[in-house]
């Protein structure tokens, strides 16, 4: 069942991904899964699901060939 999970979680957030970003400007990096499930033995039982995006800008830096670096 956690793999059929993992497979629905991942197509889904292909989409979209595809769907909100162009390939042009964005990609998407190393994804991790985290799924546990758990047979609810008492009368009541309680379910909980989270999706966590992080974004990472990295600042486009000039390089100049005249500066150098002395140790």
């Amino acid at each position: 069942m956690p793999d059929l999970a993992e497979k629905e979680l991942k197509d889904a957030l292909e989409e979209l991904f595809e769907r909100r970003f162009s390939p042009k400007d964005h990609e998407m990096g190393e994804k991790k899964y985290d799924i546990a499930s758990r047979v609810v033995e008492d009368a009541f039982g309680v379910v909980m699901a989270g999706v966590c995006f992080m974004d990472y800008i990295f600042p486009e830096v000039e390089r100049h060939s005249e500066l150098s670096l002395e140790l």
